[in-house]
């Protein structure tokens, strides 16, 4: 019974290291190609830039109105 219950759990711990690696060769593969799903961070970060993208094209057109009235008046 031991040298079965030995076998057993070398098996166990095989398809389990299997598992863990093949995990982190598809989500490398995921990466690679884009396919991964993006972190809270980088949606944090991505959804910021956004926002100052669009802050920085408000003030501009601030900007370039209170020229034009300028000059219009």
């Amino acid at each position: 019974m031991g040298k079965a219950q030995r076998w057993l759990s070398l098996f166990a711990w095989i398809v389990t290291l299997t598992q863990i690696v093949c995990q982190d060769i598809i989500v490398l593969l995921q990466i690679e190609r884009g396919w991964a799903m993006p972190t809270r961070t980088e949606l944090t970060r991505e959804l910021l830039s956004d926002a100052e993208h669009l802050l920085d094209q408000g003030r501009d057109s601030s900007n370039r109105s209170k020229e034009w009235y300028r000059r219009w008046q």
